[in-house]
């Protein structure tokens, strides 16, 4: 039997619910444990590379669920077209991407 404490249970609800509204179903492994470092006390400190200059830049992620799970639901909507209910998915970021970018933080 595992024990699971109430904020493991908690973490997968945030999760599952970033997961449902996020718009592209791919790498649900890697996001998982993308979204627990971010949200995790501390955050994430990564690199990116700066593709106008070639070099790398170190970047701080953080974030509460909440702020991913409204950023999810953002881009979801801003993926539907007119007189549609379904995400048009063909330019949307995989969900890793998205994370590792900071991109609930656009606007």
């Amino acid at each position: 039997m595992t024990v699971v404490s109430i904020q493991q249970q908690e973490f997968r609800t945030k999760f599952d619910e970033f997961w449902n509204w996020y718009p592209l179903k791919k790498g649900k492994p890697k996001a998982r444990a993308l979204f627990d470092k971010i949200t995790s006390d501390g955050g994430l400190s990564t690199r990116t590379l700066c593709k106008d200059s070639g070099t790398y830049l170190d970047i701080h992620l953080e974030a509460t669920p909440d702020e991913l799970i409204d950023g999810a639901e953002k881009l979801f909507r801003s993926l539907i077209p007119p007189n549609q209910y379904t995400p048009d998915t063909t330019y949307c970021p995989h969900p890793t991407t998205w994370l590792n970018q900071g991109r609930w933080e656009d606007e």
